[in-house]
């Protein structure tokens, strides 16, 4: 698995926040495989409406050539009410898929990418593909396909015959991490001076 350098944030997120509790919707289902319309281009993504923070949605699509647009690159749109950490996750159901994800704003591929992941290695069981990034309130486009050649131009074709589930998770910032040692040891300190200091005054009273 590769994930490419058109990233501007941090890649490959391993968790939500701990403790979060994330309000799981429903799957949507791809609009062309239910043959109730397209969405191969940005300006034809299928909406999933608004993700509020502490909430998840996915939608199932397909890459299989039975079904309309499935070789094509799948486009949805999300809106976030508020500056989030967005996660987006990737799984299709074979492990010999070659799935490429990436994440859009604006409307343009070429120069809106904000993110993108892909696995150009088939039946290596890493097809799984994850990335995080905090994002500010507005309209977003994920958008998925199969590795080929020049597959950063998210134009469609690529590999193909596997169906896919994509979700994307909302989530506050992640806790603070532990001090350091020596910070650690200076804040005590601290604490300490400020105790005895306390504890004289009350003394001379």
């Amino acid at each position: 698995m590769a994930v490419t350098k058109h990233s501007r944030a941090a890649l490959l997120g391993l968790a939500l926040a701990a403790g979060s509790a994330i309000a799981q919707a429903a799957p949507y289902t791809e609009q062309e495989a239910l043959g109730i319309g397209w969405n191969d281009a940005l300006s034809l993504a299928q909406s999933l409406g608004t993700l509020p923070l502490d909430s998840s949605l996915s939608v199932d699509g397909s890459r299989m050539s039975n079904v309309a647009g499935g070789s094509s690159t799948d486009f949805y749109s999300v809106v976030l009410p508020q500056r989030m950490w967005l996660t987006l996750t990737l799984t299709p159901d074979s492990a010999s898929a070659m799935p490429v994800l990436g994440l859009f704003q604006g409307s343009s591929v070429a120069t809106g990418t904000l993110a993108s992941a892909l696995d150009n290695d088939a039946g290596d069981g890493l097809s799984r593909l994850t990335f995080n990034l905090q994002l500010d309130p507005g309209t977003y486009y994920a958008g998925v396909m199969g590795y080929r050649n020049h597959w950063w131009d998210f134009d469609g074709g690529g590999n193909a015959g596997w169906n896919y589930r994509l979700t994307m998770s909302a989530w506050n910032t992640v806790a603070s991490p532990a001090p350091e040692a020596s910070t650690l040891a200076m804040m005590l300190s601290g604490l300490g001076l400020i105790g005895l200091a306390t504890r004289r005054r009350a003394a001379r009273r």
